[in-house]
């Protein structure tokens, strides 16, 4: 199985042959991973299920808008 149908099979409650997960970082600690592996591009090589893409919520006056976004599944750990 690839990390898609990881995620589609247990959408289905199907168990799949090991658990998707997806690991994520607070810009902080991702900063200092980045400083620790010495490598920016460390988090590409985590194998994550999930792939996130979204954007910053938009100020109208006082009023914020909803953030937009979707989560994607992906089959090597980028988005699609």
């Amino acid at each position: 199985m690839n990390n898609r149908e990881r995620v589609i099979a247990c959408l289905n409650h199907i168990q799949p042959d090991i658990v998707p997960y997806n690991i994520g970082f607070t810009q902080k600690a991702y900063e200092k991973m980045v400083k620790y592996y010495n490598d920016n591009n460390f988090a590409s090589k985590l194998g994550n299920c999930l792939a996130s893409i979204g954007c910053e919520p938009k100020i109208v006056g006082k009023k914020s808008e909803p953030m937009c976004g979707r989560i994607s599944l992906a089959s090597n750990g980028t988005a699609e």
